[in-house]
C-alpha cells in the first residue's frame, strides 16, 4: 500500500487544473472516467474547469462504486478527498 501512497502525494501538490488533467493516471484500466482535453482544463476558459470538477466529484464518489473491488475502492476513497 506504500505505493499507492506515494501516487497520492504527488497528487496533492497539485493545483485542480493538473489534479483533473492527471486523474486517468490514478484510476485503474477500464475505468468509464472521460478524460478531458487538455485544452478544456489549460485553456484559459474557468468555465470548462466549472463543468468538469462537478463531473469529477460524481465520478469518485464513494457511493457511485459499491461493486468495486476493495483496492479500487480504496483509490477512489482517496482521490475524491484530494479533488473535493
Amino acid at each position: 500500500m506504500d505505493k499507492i501512497d506515494d501516487k497520492f502525494e504527488d497528487l496533492t501538490s497539485s493545483d485542480i487544473q493538473c489534479v483533473l488533467g492527471r486523474l486517468h493516471m490514478f484510476l485503474w484500466p477500464g475505468s468509464k472516467w472521460q478524460q478531458p482535453d487538455l485544452k478544456q482544463l489549460f485553456g484559459g476558459d474557468k468555465t470548462q474547469i466549472k463543468r468538469i470538477y462537478p463531473k469529477a466529484l460524481l465520478y469518485l464518489h464513494p457511493d457511485k462504486h459499491a461493486g468495486a473491488s476493495a483496492e479500487q475502492k480504496y483509490w477512489t476513497q482517496q482521490i475524491f478527498k484530494i479533488v473535493q
